[in-house]
């Protein structure tokens, strides 16, 4: 599903290395975490495998097709990437459906299949009772989870989710977690996970260590 080849990242004209050779691969419907502490390059890799940023050099592979010809190609993301935040980035000024909806317009879902959509997506999510909420008058559990519906809306072949819980509780946590891992095994997404947290990193199927731009283990 996702193959990572050799890849470094530098910034500063090369003073300084974000990542330095990093080779993986993810299978489709796997649950990988990366775990590392901070400025390892973990949430720089997340970018360059969501096409949000550029390697240096080196090569990544979505579903056996070289994604560098993508870059900056937000009908690419739309299609095939959701994205999850550790701040959720819910647009203030619109509702809960709203921010769900706003995905579907790049892919020019018809305004009546839209609101039906998020409608459902909401419900999954435990959402329905809060759909005409505003961000602010809902809880950081219940952004989280808005957040995780509006990156889903376009049914995402991946997940990519940068830190989710690290603005939230314990308890809000484990819940956010708990609906990412539950809807990537019903509808076999492949999710890819940064962490700081063990007990987060723990919930995933195998766990990617990284230090000083590389994978240790």
């Amino acid at each position: 599903m996702i193959i990572v080849k050799d890849v470094k990242k530098f910034f500063d004209n090369g003073l300084t290395v974000a990542l330095n050779g990093v080779s993986l691969q993810i299978s489709k419907g796997e649950v990988v975490a990366i775990s590392g502490p901070s400025g390892c390059g973990k949430s720089t890799l997340l970018n360059i495998i969501g096409t949000l940023e550029v390697p240096t050099s080196g090569e990544v592979f979505i579903e056996g097709e070289n994604i560098s010809k993508y870059y900056s190609q937000y009908n690419f993301r739309a299609k095939t990437i959701g994205f999850v935040f550790q701040f959720h980035y819910l647009i203030p000024t619109m509702t809960l459906i709203e921010n769900v909806e706003l995905p579907m317009y790049s892919l020019s879902i018809p305004k009546n299949l839209r609101r039906e959509k998020a409608k459902h997506i909401l419900d999954c999510m435990g959402l329905s009772d809060r759909a005409n909420f505003f961000p602010t008058k809902v809880s950081g559990g219940e952004r989280q989870r808005a957040a995780i519906a509006r990156a889903i809306a376009n049914d995402p072949k991946i997940i990519l989710a940068d830190e989710p819980t690290g603005n939230l509780d314990i308890d809000n946590g484990e819940m956010v977690m708990n609906y990412l891992l539950n809807l990537c095994k019903k509808e076999s997404i492949t999710l890819l996970i940064t962490t700081h947290n063990p007990s987060v990193a723990s919930m995933a199927g195998r766990i990617i260590y990284m230090k000083n731009g590389k994978v240790e283990k």
